[in-house]
Order: C-alpha cells, then sequence, then structure tokens
C-alpha cells in the first residue's frame, strides 16, 4: 500500500527508537523517492518531544516546498 501513496510525505526516524527501528526508512526511500526520510541521530521515537525546534522547522520547510511547487 505504501508504494501507491501520491502525496508528498515527510518521515522522521530517531536513530535511538526502540519501537520502530530507523533501518525501515531505506524501504521508505525505496518505495517512495520522492519523499523526505529523515533519521536523526541521539533520538528516539518521539522527535517532536526529544527536538521540538528542529521539528517544526522540519515540517514547514516541508509545507512550504509542497506550497511552492503547487503539490497538495
Amino acid at each position: 500500500r505504501l508504494g501507491k501513496m501520491e502525496t508528498p510525505a515527510l518521515f522522521f526516524y530517531g536513530e535511538r527508537d526502540g519501537l520502530i527501528t530507523h533501518h525501515f526508512a531505506r524501504k521508505i526511500a525505496r518505495t517512495l523517492p520522492e519523499a523526505k526520510v529523515l533519521v536523526w541521530e541521539k533520538c528516539g521515537h518521539v522527535p517532536q518531544i526529544e527536538f521540538p525546534d528542529r521539528t517544526a522547522r522540519e515540517i514547514l520547510r516541508f509545507f512550504d516546498r509542497a506550497a511552492a511547487t503547487k503539490i497538495a
């Protein structure tokens, strides 16, 4: 089902995530080559809590790029 996704996508993975391994990022990158995939060092399962400012910046950049290219 993942390969059928047509909307812009942004994925965050923490290198230290004990629930969802960051190695899944490779599958995402292969399946959705246009998606932005981030793996952060020293980050666990909740980047929005562990790195709130960095997370917010990345999300805003992602939305700005999507709006600039008029992808919805």
